[in-house]
């Protein structure tokens, strides 16, 4: 299990957050499910199954759900998967968890009924969402029929198919990334701007504090574009212009930035310029930059 992936299970065990995402996928943002529709579901006992095999057979979070819609309760099964990299297996990994939740549910409401008592117990549909943490499109299948190969379609439509539930922060516009009503729109954002300096210093200085558990998975995602932002994880809350602090600090090791900036005075002035840009002011330009206010007045005044 990835360190990606334990935060993410921390993160999601927090009801409104689950809700959050399940009401953007589904129900266009409104917020449909709340918190008291959710109950943790234990995915399996540990004691019963084997640990080394634990990473890759089991899913990320499972919680029972009571859906009221306009006429009935519906009752479900919603999981997460949290994805770090594109996986071309992903659809049949998520269709093997759901497979095993099926047929696990049916043992347990039907094939263990030793009485000759008719029960009324039913399989519970299950939705599973993968959440992908990259700034990359999606280039692996998104559905058992991407992995077929010219299949005539009066043979197709006899053959069942499984569609992804797929959040890909590359394809979230800024109408649909304000349907998330929790801090996760503020990772989307921070894996949005992750390939474009001047969007993330513009993205850090949006937001500056955060909580801990949340700059920990943007500091996460952010490895995959190498920016290692360094975070002291001894407080609840993190000032994520310290970020902007280490991508300076990278650029004067370097001793230019993006291959055009030669020099340290070259880059000093770079960075001012991309600081003042973002709606910083020269004041904490000057104390996230180390210079003096002089010298960043007379770089903004030229």
């Amino acid at each position: 299990m990835s360190y990606l992936d334990k935060i993410c299970k921390s993160y999601f065990s927090d009801n409104f957050k689950f809700s959050d995402i399940f009401n953007y996928y589904l129900f266009n943002g409104n917020p449909v499910i709340k918190e008291c529709d959710l109950k943790d579901k234990n995915i399996e006992s540990i004691s019963n199954i084997n640990i080394e095999q634990y990473d890759s057979k089991f899913r990320d979070i499972l919680k029972e759900c009571v859906i009221k819609t306009d006429d009935r309760f519906n009752y479900l099964l919603l999981g997460i998967e949290n994805q770090s990299k594109i996986d071309k297996e992903m659809v049949l990994r998520v269709l093997e968890y759901d497979i095993r939740e099926y047929k696990k549910q049916y043992e347990n409401n039907f094939k263990n009924n030793k009485s000759n008592v008719k029960i009324n117990k039913k399989i519970l549909p299950i939705i599973t969402i993968v959440i992908y943490y990259g700034n990359d499109i999606w280039n692996a299948p998104r559905s058992l029929y991407d992995y077929f190969y010219n299949i005539d379609s009066n043979i197709l439509k006899y053959i069942p198919n499984y569609k992804l539930n797929l959040i890909c922060p590359k394809e979230i516009n800024e109408e649909d990334l304000n349907k998330f009503k929790s801090d996760f729109k503020i990772i989307i954002e921070y894996i949005k701007s992750s390939d474009d300096r001047n969007k993330l210093l513009k993205t850090c200085n949006k937001y500056q504090i955060l909580n801990k558990e949340t700059s920990l998975i943007i500091k996460e995602a952010l490895k995959s574009k190498n920016i290692n932002i360094v975070l002291n994880t001894d407080k609840e809350e993190t000032n994520m212009c310290k970020a902007i602090e280490d991508l300076y600090n990278d650029g004067l090791e370097k001793g230019k930035i993006e291959g055009k900036i030669e020099g340290k005075e070259e880059a000093t002035h770079e960075y001012v310029t991309l600081l003042h840009k973002s709606g910083m002011d020269n004041i904490k330009i000057s104390e996230i930059l180390k210079i003096d206010i002089e010298k960043v007045n007379q770089i903004l005044n030229c």
